[in-house]
């Protein structure tokens, strides 16, 4: 059994027990989990609670700790370009984007700590 968990955990209020209960549904688990704290983010005072509601602001660490504190086994994990890949007319999105993709080509984990527009996809079992 495949149970595939999109944009959700950072939406759940109680995410361990949410995450704990997911664990029992099938063997394995797809998840994608948003990375909305970055370098970037915090100096600019960005979050996502007001604009779309997320409750939990990951980072790539510690979405996996998250993972694992719920019992769950991580099988394997990478990080997918989120917010970057969206079109655009926004000079400053345009700018961000460039950043990321510049910074991107020497570390995508350097590019998600810093500018932040990643999401990380997990299999756990």
């Amino acid at each position: 059994d495949l149970v595939v968990i999109m944009d959700v955990v950072e939406h759940v209020e109680d995410c361990f027990a949410f995450l704990r209960q997911t664990k029992v549904k099938g063997r394995y688990k797809i998840y994608n989990i948003p990375l909305d704290t970055s370098a970037s983010f915090t100096l600019r005072g960005f979050n996502q609670w007001e604009s779309v509601g997320h409750l939990h602001l990951f980072t790539m660490e510690t979405a996996l700790k998250t993972l694992e504190h719920s019992g769950q086994k991580v099988l394997d994990w990478k990080l997918a370009p989120g917010a970057f890949e969206r079109h655009s007319k926004s000079l400053k999105t345009h700018l961000m984007n460039g950043a990321r993709a510049a910074v991107g080509v020497l570390s995508q984990k350097m590019s998600a700590r810093l500018l932040g527009g990643f999401s990380l996809l997990v299999v756990t079992e």
